[in-house]
């Protein structure tokens, strides 16, 4: 090659995170790390819808958000159960407990009711206007249920024995013929760490392993817990999520997805955010979801509760980063299609609500993989970026360019103030030489805040001749 050329190349964000291969291998069009998006407007990047306050505070840990059956949501703060009475308006439950984690399921006990349970005051049943101890219901961690039983595992002693009521009687866990318990043995043992009734049998987890109890009828009915994975677990119990026809959660070092009686990993996209989890956190992980979309909350760094957050949607079956900005969320519910979480601080929040985090602009970055422009071995000026996209008012945006590809030293790139619109426009920025160095690759980073749409970035370079 005895002369420079000048290529024009493009990318746009639609094959999402990949942060399982090398940089240099993952296609141009992936994001190699982020903060901020959803896929409102795949395949364009659209920054992330907000989050709202859902009432006031409850002033204390939230300890659990649920829902009673489709008409209200129910937390627990602290030493308090309180119920959204009248649209974000929360009322106590009468009553005073302890301040510790709580398991919920709908159920009907003469009627629509809510089972709970703790393993410090045990269970309990509210049928939307008043709260009945349940005497029988053993001290428990988990609950679910099914049309015909209520099923209750995490008893102190009895940590891998799962409790199941009477055939349609959630108060009954006493009667021989009628109710009783299954074990869940494993050679390398454990405890139960997450119960879910899903398409018509029990799924029972530990962290390493899980099995789903059958012939969950009558009591003539043998039950059959049968294992389906020894190395497949889950590791907190509230990112157990359906999505769709799917049942998603977090393991061990994955995230599954689940059908019929089988699961698989799908967390491989974003194995970089899952390294980064706090292990010994990894517990209060926590997801809500959509019809499609699972949001997958963890705690990061040193982060005790869930400070980011991860999206994948099943029918593209990608991956973006929705979050990285939680106020350490400790619980998820999705009510009437409408996604919710609560803090540590003990307030709830109405998910992918508005254009702000609670009236602060939204966050985003979106980073590239390192480019080459063709030819890898010879050095290149890369002098000007274009970037189709929405950028209404209110929006920043800021420009770094890296000539490497590891990110260790980014350039800011000068331009003008960015001009907003009600339409998709092109932002036209020069690369000066003398800021940004020769380099055999480069990669770019967008920062900003508020409602941006990204569409496709058009970079310019002009490559060197290779010399001998």
């Amino acid at each position: 090659m005895d002369s420079s050329k000048t290529t024009r190349k493009a990318n746009n964000f639609s094959k999402g995170l990949d942060t399982e291969h090398s940089s240099f291998f993952v296609d141009e069009n992936c994001v190699i790390d982020g903060y901020g998006f959803d896929f409102d407007s795949y395949p364009a990047v659209k920054v992330r819808a907000g989050r709202t306050n859902y009432g006031t505070s409850g002033g204390a840990r939230t300890n659990l958000l649920t829902r009673y059956g489709n008409k209200y949501l129910v937390r627990a703060v602290g030493t308090k159960l309180q119920y959204n009475s009248s649209g974000t308006t929360w009322t106590d439950i009468s009553g005073s407990y302890s301040d510790v984690e709580w398991a919920a399921a709908n159920f009907d006990v003469n009627g629509p009711a809510l089972l709970l349970v703790n393993p410090t005051n045990g269970g309990y049943y509210w049928n939307g206007s008043s709260m009945s101890s349940i005497s029988q219901m053993p001290k428990g961690k988990y609950i679910t249920t099914d049309s015909l039983r209520a099923y209750l595992a995490g008893v102190s002693g009895e940590e891998d024995y799962i409790y199941y009521s009477g055939f349609q009687d959630a108060l009954d866990f006493t009667s021989e013929s009628n109710s009783g318990t299954v074990q869940y043995y494993t050679a390398s043992g454990g405890a139960i760490s997450g119960l879910y009734s899903y398409n018509g049998a029990i799924w029972v987890f530990k962290k390493d392993s899980f099995a789903i109890i059958y012939h969950t009828g009558n009591a003539e009915l043998s039950y059959r817990l049968v294992q389906i994975s020894d190395n497949i677990g889950c590791v907190a119990s509230k990112t157990i999520c359906e999505v769709g026809p799917y049942l998603m959660w977090l393991g061990m070092d994955d995230v599954y997805i689940g059908a019929g009686d089988a699961a698989r990993g799908i967390g491989a996209p974003i194995k970089k955010y899952l390294d980064q989890i706090n292990k010994s956190a990894a517990g209060n992980a926590v997801a809500f979801s959509t019809n499609r979309r699972y949001y997958l909350c963890i705690p990061t760094g040193s982060n005790t509760y869930p400070d980011t957050c991860l999206v994948y949607d099943y029918i593209y079956r990608m991956w973006l980063p929705y979050s990285n900005n939680l106020p350490s969320i400790n619980a998820g519910v999705t009510l009437n299609g409408d996604c919710y979480a609560a803090s540590t601080s003990g307030q709830t929040f109405k998910m992918n609500d508005g254009t702000t985090d609670s009236g602060t602009t939204i966050p985003w970055m979106v980073q590239s993989r390192p480019f080459d422009d063709g030819i890898k071995e010879a050095l290149k000026e890369l002098y000007e970026l274009h970037m189709l996209g929405y950028f209404p008012g209110g929006s920043t945006l800021k420009v770094q360019i890296a000539p490497d590809d590891t990110g260790s030293n980014w350039f800011d790139i000068e331009y003008d103030p960015i001009s907003t619109s009600n339409s998709t426009q092109n932002k036209n920025l020069i690369v000066p030489l003398d800021t940004v160095p020769l380099c055999n690759y480069y990669m770019y980073k967008l920062t900003g805040t508020g409602p941006v749409t990204i569409q496709e970035v058009q970079r310019y370079s002009r490559i060197l001749p290779v010399m001998h």
